[in-house]
């Protein structure tokens, strides 16, 4: 069995907790196989004025140079460099140039900002409660995560927890299923992976991202044809669902381009991001 981990995110981000060396310390206790660390890619300050939701620009050197440090300590691991990148849509103001994503061998794509609102951060929930506030939030969700997922030009490799607009508890009075079913249709036209994430099992929504049922990874007697045709990868949190095996996560790591990380041998800052 391979135990493959996808997305996890240290103090390079102002919202994560403990070191790369941490991380992988913990990786080759728990007998992973692959860990890809998937940092936030650096979002403006318009965006994020506080430096708590993405990474900034400087650090960017210091946190290849750990991911490095970490493969010449466990040698039996398949640390992959990683990044989350944060879909803003027609308010996107940074330069996504090559030279910027070269180093990230793996890139995930996600939506955590509705028009500028970054709805999942706990300290911008109260829109969630505003009357009729969960219909719009869940439509308008859908929309830019299907225009994210089905456009081949942008450049990343996997969409990130696709129902993520549960997380807080939130649901909309409608059905669910045609958004379930536009997504899948998304992900299938821009030839994409889509993640299957544990982390919700921690949050107000206590379920996987998508939920059960609605991915080919579900323990769901039953797997809807609307997902069976999408590779998947899978981020698997501990204390949560078993971990991952053989195909789908292999073919999702053997997917990915071969981008070689550059990373460098400076000697890590003194001013590191620390969780808040």
């Amino acid at each position: 069995m391979e135990l493959v981990n996808t997305h996890c995110h240290c103090v390079y981000s102002g919202h994560g907790i403990g070191s790369i060396a941490e991380y992988a310390d913990a990786a080759a206790a728990a007998g992973l196989t692959t860990l890809a660390f998937t940092e936030h890619f650096p979002l403006s300050e318009a965006f994020d004025p506080d430096e708590y939701l993405s990474m900034r620009p400087p650090m960017v050197d210091a946190y290849l140079a750990e991911i490095d440090e970490a493969r010449a300590r466990h040698p039996q691991i398949e640390f992959v460099t990683g990044t989350e990148m944060d879909y803003l849509g027609a308010l996107e103001d940074r330069q996504l140039t090559e030279d910027a994503l070269a180093p990230f061998r793996f890139r995930l794509l996600s939506v955590h900002f509705i028009d500028g609102w970054a709805f999942d951060d706990p300290d911008q929930k109260a829109r969630w409660t505003e009357p009729g506030a969960p219909d719009a939030i869940w439509r308008r969700y859908g929309e830019l995560w299907c225009e994210a997922a089905s456009n081949a030009s942008l450049p990343y490799d996997a969409m990130s927890h696709p129902d993520l607009a549960k997380k807080f508890g939130y649901y909309p009075s409608f059905n669910l299923e045609r958004l379930y079913d536009e997504m899948a249709e998304a992900a299938r036209a821009g030839g994409r992976m889509v993640e299957v994430n544990t982390s919700g099992a921690y949050y107000a929504c206590a379920e996987m991202f998508p939920a059960r049922g609605c991915s080919p990874l579900s323990a769901a007697p039953a797997c809807p044809a609307r997902w069976a045709a999408i590779p998947t990868i899978r981020s698997t949190w501990p204390g949560t669902s078993s971990a991952p095996t053989g195909s789908c996560t292999r073919r999702a790591t053997e997917a990915l381009p071969s981008r070689q990380p550059q990373a460098t041998a400076e000697a890590l800052p003194s001013n590191r991001v620390r969780p808040r």
